[in-house]
């Protein structure tokens, strides 16, 4: 499983090799409030890079989360947006991708954690997730 961490069979003694990519989807569901932060918080220490004293001893993964949580998306290094389409007819639904950033990703936080309810206070939330997750990648031991 690309989630849990593998002996390194080189002779390099008991040396951990980190996965290069992990992908989670929805892994935060029916998870809310200080859970949720805490949990984003946790996902985005698998990204990091890992120092032994003054030397790497491993980089982090890549991490994939697909997501609801407002939480989530503000400690994410890269925000890309998903969205199904209107149905035109066609017996597809068009798929649209786009990265957000700056204010258009302090909007969709925003968006993610209130739906079209109370926006300015929403945005006054996603600014603080955005707060704490910037706080938490000067903080956090690389």
């Amino acid at each position: 499983s690309t989630c849990n961490n593998s002996e390194n069979t080189s002779g390099q003694g008991d040396l951990k090799i980190q996965p290069i990519s992990i992908i989670y989807d929805e892994i935060d569901a029916h998870v809310g409030g200080r859970a949720a932060v805490t949990m984003a918080k946790l996902l985005a220490d698998q990204s990091r890079s890992r120092r032994d004293g003054e030397r790497m001893s491993q980089s982090g993964s890549q991490i994939i989360a697909i997501t609801h949580s407002a939480s989530l998306a503000a400690i994410a290094e890269r925000h890309i947006v998903v969205e199904r389409g209107v149905n035109s007819g066609s017996s597809s639904l068009p798929i649209r991708t786009y990265i957000v950033d700056g204010p258009s990703r302090r909007k969709e936080i925003a968006r993610m954690a209130s739906g079209d309810l109370a926006s300015g206070e929403a945005e006054t939330f996603a600014d603080a997730l955005i707060r704490d997750a910037l706080i938490h990648r000067e903080t956090s031991p690389s």
